[in-house]
């Protein structure tokens, strides 16, 4: 991710769990993404699980970069937004930075279309993901370039 290595990751860690949930819950499920969250943080990951996984990352990293782009150049503060500036940097107006957001958003969409595509076709090696998916208040589903919805399963 093109994040410089001096970024404070307390300021781009918020927007991980942000898109996760706002990205990435509605193409798993909710009962599926939190059966993997589980699995992941306890690294009981099966091996298929782990193939998911690596396909999940780099869209949540991805979604969280575009997101962090802007609450990185600005800052609310009891003055309103604030562009952030320091010696020997000029901050990029807001035409650059929704230029550059728009970039890593869709870079996301394509790790995004990468995991339905990958669900579509090894659904059965999921059973959180096919049985008990259906009781949950968010069922896999995500929006294609039409402006429909789908059901993966």
């Amino acid at each position: 991710m093109p994040i410089a290595d001096n970024v404070d990751m307390t300021s781009v860690t918020p927007w991980v769990k942000t898109s996760s949930e706002l990205w990435i819950q509605p193409i798993l499920g909710t009962y599926f993404y939190q059966s993997l969250l589980v699995k992941y943080n306890n690294q009981t990951l099966t091996s298929d699980e782990q193939n998911l996984v690596a396909l999940i990352q780099p869209a949540i990293g991805w979604r969280a970069t575009a997101d962090a782009m802007y609450s990185l150049s600005r800052l609310t503060t009891n003055k309103g937004v604030q562009t952030q500036s320091g010696e020997n940097s000029e901050a990029v107006d807001l035409n650059e930075l929704q230029f550059a957001m728009s970039m890593y958003t869709s870079k996301a969409a394509f790790y995004e279309n990468r995991i339905i595509i990958f669900l579509k076709e090894n659904k059965d090696l999921f059973p959180d993901f096919i049985s008990d998916n259906n009781q949950t208040d968010i069922k896999p589903q995500k929006n294609n370039n039409y402006g429909r919805n789908f059901l993966i399963i």
